[in-house]
């Protein structure tokens, strides 16, 4: 014990009483790893193609780095090689290409996977892709004007009120029940949604100010009508749910508007035995049978 301690192989861990012995590697019959990798080939040229890299390199680093069912990003993707090893190694990929000839290569690497291939023009026609962007550089208040904007789609709907009437001039209780129906499509969808309260179809602006005052004439404070939403939501659903859905009040241009913002549920949600999913720019109710050829197109099983 005394010669290791004079030879520097024994270390005294703070606050732990029992001494450890250092065990160095050429002792231990073990072999550092290095930054330089050359007991396997890593770089296949191709031809019109720079820089490729050959799949036995992609697989060690996508098993290395990512587990079973990540998704694997690869904004230079060349001709496709680590789109193939991902697949190969059961992992998710996202492959960008901005060169023709590298995308044609990719195609044909790919032709046997069951992916999504699109050029940019067929992106470009992607609502839900492009709809989904708002910039860092915008504040919240810019950030949904932009949204409100662009106008109703598979990912944003505008209702008026919440629970007040214009036409009769007075609280309606039928109108949350129309926007757990919008709720219940948007979580049934692939990408969720957002609803902004306090909006006309136009996109003008309307606010929430008599909705305020119908929930809570005396003191007519927010609270009331987002504690008003919020339990109407748990109680339409259940608590599963609630975690799904929040709500973001908002003043813009002298309007208090509301945000809900609704993610998808992993399993189909009901509203009184009716299934709602959102198409295009409205909640569409499903029969039987399309909802089963819904979650048959979808993968999901029940």
């Amino acid at each position: 014990m005394d010669s290791l301690e004079q030879s520097g192989r024994i270390y005294f861990e703070k606050d732990f009483r029992l001494p450890r012995l250092k065990v160095y590697a050429e002792d231990a019959n073990m072999q550092t790893v290095d930054t330089v990798w050359n007991n396997i080939e890593t770089s296949r040229p191709q031809k019109h193609i720079q820089g490729g890299k050959s799949k036995e390199l992609l697989d060690r680093i996508i098993k290395l780095f990512a587990e079973e069912g990540d998704v694997v990003l690869d904004p230079f993707a060349g001709s496709g090689v680590c789109g193939v090893s991902a697949f190969i190694n059961n992992r998710e990929w996202i492959g960008i290409e901005i060169d023709e000839i590298a995308f044609k290569h990719a195609k044909t690497q790919l032709k046997n996977f069951d992916i999504k291939i699109m050029d940019i023009d067929q992106l470009l026609e992607n609502r839900v892709v492009w709809n989904s962007y708002t910039s860092l550089n915008l504040s919240k208040s810019e950030a949904v004007l932009q949204k409100i904007k662009e106008g109703e789609n598979e990912l944003v709907e505008f209702k008026e009120s919440y629970i007040y009437n214009d036409s009769s001039g007075k609280k309606d209780n039928n109108m949350p029940n129309k926007i757990m129906k919008e709720i219940a499509a948007f979580l049934n969808s692939q990408y969720g949604g957002s609803i902004f309260l306090g909006v006309r179809d136009n996109g003008e602006l309307r606010g929430l100010q008599n909705d305020i005052a119908v929930i809570d004439s005396r003191t007519q404070k927010i609270d009331k009508l987002e504690l008003a939403i919020t339990s109407k939501i748990k109680d339409t659903f259940g608590g599963s749910v609630v975690d799904l859905v929040s709500l973001r009040f908002l003043e813009i241009e002298d309007k208090i508007i509301c945000e809900i913002q609704i993610s998808t549920s992993e399993n189909p949600i009901f509203l009184k035995k009716e299934f709602h999913v959102r198409h295009e720019t409205q909640a569409l109710t499903l029969k039987v049978q399309e909802f089963f050829e819904l979650l048959h197109k979808r993968k999901r099983v029940i």
